[in-house]
């Protein structure tokens, strides 16, 4: 699967160097150039009466989600470095959730299982459903991220 993704690993090269440089004008170039690619071979896609999920171009890759995937690598630098991500109550929020990814993934998982069994996703919006299932696994975090910092607070008294 990896040399399918191999002409992604040169562009993201391309684009952290234009970042490094400063260069925002072959920034905005590539996103251009990445949109333009993504849209045309999504109207050759419906044409033909291929899906436009992009999921289902995943693995192996095609040209569509490689284009797709590159026109999102510069427009999440762009999205990050908004002025919405330089305030410090939302650079909290992310660091929170970039600090606990990896076990909200799993719990994430869990949640969706067991809703899946108790509200059935046909019984139930998808707006509320999805509150739901980020409501009970933001709290499942948060109480084990407590836990953990009481364990840790008493451990170190006990020394």
């Amino acid at each position: 699967m990896w040399i399918g993704w191999s002409p992604l690993i040169v562009y993201c090269w391309y684009i952290a160097d234009a970042i490094v440089a400063g260069n925002r004008r072959r920034l905005i170039g590539a996103a251009a150039a990445a949109l333009l690619l993504t849209g045309m071979l999504a109207l050759y896609r419906m044409s033909v009466g291929l899906s436009l999920e992009v999921t289902q171009s995943k693995y192996p890759p095609n040209i569509y989600y490689l284009a797709y995937s590159a026109l999102c690598v510069p427009l999440a630098w762009f999205v990050s470095n908004a002025r919405l991500f330089q305030s410090k109550g939302v650079q909290s929020v992310v660091g929170y959730f970039s600090r606990h990814s990896y076990s909200l993934f799993f719990i994430h998982f869990f949640v969706i299982f067991f809703l899946l069994y108790l509200v059935p996703t046909n019984q139930l919006h998808w707006l509320p459903y999805t509150g739901l299932m980020f409501g009970i696994t933001m709290g499942v975090q948060l109480l084990l991220t407590t836990i953990a910092k009481k364990l840790a607070s008493g451990l170190g008294n006990s020394r």
